[in-house]
């Protein structure tokens, strides 16, 4: 159910809001509940280091609310 989620809400989201969210979800979803300050900075750590390599290494690019 979270990826389909994750499918709709990629492009009018865009990529860092909807990807965060999902791998924040996903963190939580196989760990506990605990410490859930870290697993979001953790998740956002996730998201920039794909954005980046997305962008730097394969020349994708991923949609954004800013343009």
């Amino acid at each position: 159910m979270a990826i389909f989620i994750y499918i709709i809400a990629f492009k009018p989201a865009g990529y860092f809001i909807s990807s965060g969210i999902f791998v924040f979800v996903l963190v939580v979803l196989f760990s506990s509940f605990e410490k859930l300050l870290q697993k979001a900075v953790i998740s956002v750590a996730i998201v920039v280091i794909a954005y980046v390599m997305f962008q730097q290494l394969f020349g994708v690019r991923l949609p954004t609310l800013w343009g």
